[in-house]
């Protein structure tokens, strides 16, 4: 018996035993499918038949209920890495935070003990500090047919603008003697100025002494011509040991361009004169003179033959004894005594002495020596007496003492000068002259001048007084 099953395991046709083969017939119809008979013993193998036709296909079987799930694979490989993807947006700012509170301050350390570092090095000078204001001045006058401009300034004396050159002693500087440009370097005229020069100055005038430093040629220069002003003193003079001493006469240096020299207390009879020491300078520094006028040149006469000496006269009678005069100062040591002369008679105490530095006023009431002081001379007053400056009553008219005595020198001034008429006369004595340099007194001088403010004069000592300040 054979069985055939379809693709399905259903059970397609049942065959008896196997037959000795016949021939082959024709394909007989399919017969209806039988009911399964139960399974019977498994026969043995018959030889394999011919393969029948296939039969038509049943139709499809229900579907089987799924089976149990299978154990989990094992996990692949990781795959590669993928690209990075682009940056996110930055998201908004968090709102700040509250501030926390400052924390307790700590305890101060103790001071350490180091030792004193070096002195750092000098800084720098600071900047020159503006320049002050300008004191006010007089009424302005003319100085010279070349119009140089100048401002009166009452006792403190004349300055005048000038346009600095470089030339003899150089460029100007302040607190240094100037003179004429147009002297030293031809064709720049009388409103130039250059500073002094040592060597070889000879007639030319010493101008006055500059106020200001220009920068360069061309830039202004102040110069005072008179009254007082400040001026550096050289090394050489005042008997060799420079500076100089109040009272002295002033000159321009022989060694030093520009620079003042003192003269010593003897009015010179050589060189120029240019002014008076007014207070104790040292060498190489600045001090304050009064400057008498530009162009002031001292000369004298030669001197005559020294005359045959006189017989001793006899001795005259002893005079009465005078009171005890005052103790004079102890004079020097002699290294030989002298004889032992008669026991004079004790003198009247004389006046006390002023100041060698110092000058003596003089006026109706005294004021004979240098530092003394006297009342001011009234009209018709003659001045008498040793002293150097005389105030004058305002309106007054005064005369001269006579000059016979070379280099006295005279201050005269005005006891009102905030009047704006103030004026005195003065009144040349015998047959004295004045001569300040006007076309009337050019030659022989005047018997008689008016000053607004001050005159300061020098005698020649040949009946001549010399007008070099009248204001």
């Amino acid at each position: 018996m054979r069985l055939v099953w379809d693709s399905v395991q259903k059970m397609l046709v049942s065959d008896g035993s196997t037959g000795a083969a016949g021939a082959t017939g024709t394909a007989g119809a399919t017969g209806a499918t039988g009911s399964a008979g139960a399974t019977g013993a498994a026969g043995s193998t018959g030889a394999t038949g011919s393969a029948g036709a296939t039969g038509a296909a049943g139709s499809t079987g229900a579907a089987g209920s799924a089976g149990a799930a299978g154990a989990t694979g094992v996990t692949g490989a990781q795959g590669i890495q993928g690209a990075t993807g682009a940056t996110g947006s930055a998201g908004s700012t968090g709102a700040t935070g509250a501030t926390g509170t400052t924390g307790a301050t700590g305890a101060a350390g103790a001071t350490g003990i180091g030792t004193a570092g070096a002195t750092g090095a000098t800084g720098a000078p600071g900047v020159t500090g503006a320049t002050g204001a300008a004191a006010s001045t007089g009424p302005a006058v003319t100085i010279g047919s070349t119009g140089a401009t100048t401002a009166g300034s009452g006792l403190a004396g004349i300055t005048a603008v000038y346009s600095a050159q470089i030339g003899g002693g150089g460029l100007p500087a302040a607190y240094y003697l100037v003179v004429y440009g147009g002297s030293v370097n031809a064709g720049q005229g009388a409103t130039t100025v250059v500073k002094s020069f040592h060597t070889g100055l000879g007639s030319i005038p010493i101008l006055g002494i500059a106020l200001n430093t220009p920068g360069a040629a061309g830039q202004p220069v102040t110069v005072q011509l008179s009254g007082i002003a400040q001026c550096v003193f050289d090394a050489t003079g005042n008997s060799g040991s420079g500076g100089a001493t109040a009272g002295d006469f002033v000159g321009n240096s022989s060694g030093y361009d520009g620079e003042c020299t003192d003269l010593g207390t003897t009015y010179p009879t050589s060189g120029q004169v240019i002014g008076v020491v007014l207070s104790p300078i040292p060498a190489n520094q600045v001090g304050y003179v009064y400057l008498l006028g530009p162009d002031v040149q001292a000369s004298s006469g030669s001197g005559g033959a020294t005359g045959a000496t006189g017989a001793t006269g006899a001795t005259g009678a002893t005079g009465a004894k005078g009171a005890t005069g005052a103790t004079g100062n102890t004079g020097p040591a002699s290294t030989t005594p002298g004889p032992a002369g008669p026991t004079g008679l004790t003198g009247a105490t004389g006046a006390a002495g002023g100041s060698s530095n110092v000058y003596g006023v003089g006026g109706n009431t005294g004021g004979s020596g240098s530092g003394a002081v006297g009342s001011p001379l009234q009209s018709g007053a003659t001045i008498s007496g040793t002293s150097t400056v005389y105030f004058i009553t305002d309106q007054a008219t005064v005369t001269l003492p006579a000059a016979s005595t070379a280099g006295q020198h005279l201050i005269l001034i005005d006891n009102d000068p905030s009047n704006i008429a103030a004026k005195f006369t003065v009144n040349a004595s015998g047959s004295n002259k004045i001569n300040d340099g006007t076309t009337n007194s050019s030659t022989s001088g005047v018997t008689s001048d008016i000053s607004f403010n001050s005159m300061e004069l020098v005698s020649d000592g040949n009946g001549i007084w010399w007008v070099f300040e009248n204001n």
